[in-house]
């Protein structure tokens, strides 16, 4: 029929998801288990409440998420640890599979008289950007990187401060 034929160019970035919003501990769990691909095909996932991560678990408890590439936009909402929660974000072998997680506009709460960090990789690495409030309740570290495979990266907009007495 004589029509004009278009073409369209597809790049990696236009093929990332939206991203999955999320506002119970149920919802962030299973969005977690996904476990983006990689670098430019993260899990993006948007709290759209404050979420609690329930008490239980023990010190050889899994990691939450374990492996993957996830950014987690906050929404300038909190994630919470409950005492007695050891679930983590993260991974806790150098030999596991390496994780990598991007927080922004997010406050995580350590719950009081905890002693387990709630984020915490041995191999990948946790990129703190813009917004990023850690409260440790004057207890173990929020965020612990351990071993020659795991960094620590500060991102675009974040600032490092310590308040005394927070």
């Amino acid at each position: 029929m004589g029509g004009k034929q278009a073409t369209c160019e597809v790049t990696v970035a236009d093929a990332v998801p939206e991203g999955l919003t999320v506002t119970t501990y149920e919802a962030l769990l299973e969005a977690l288990r996904t476990g983006g691909a990689s670098a430019d095909v993260p899990t993006l996932i948007m709290l759209g409440s404050d979420i609690t991560i329930p008490a239980g678990g023990d010190r050889t408890s899994p990691p939450i998420n374990g492996s993957g590439y996830f950014k987690i936009d906050g929404g300038g909402h909190t994630l919470a640890w409950e005492a007695g929660s050891y679930y983590f974000l993260g991974n806790a072998n150098t030999d596991a599979d390496a994780v990598y997680i991007e927080l922004t506009n997010i406050k995580l709460v350590q719950a009081p008289n905890s002693y387990s960090a709630v984020v915490g990789v041995c191999n990948g690495r946790i990129t703190l950007g813009g917004n990023v409030i850690l409260d440790g309740n004057g207890n173990m570290p929020v965020i612990v990187v351990s071993d020659e495979k795991a960094a620590l990266e500060l991102g675009d907009g974040c600032e490092l401060s310590y308040a005394a007495g927070s």
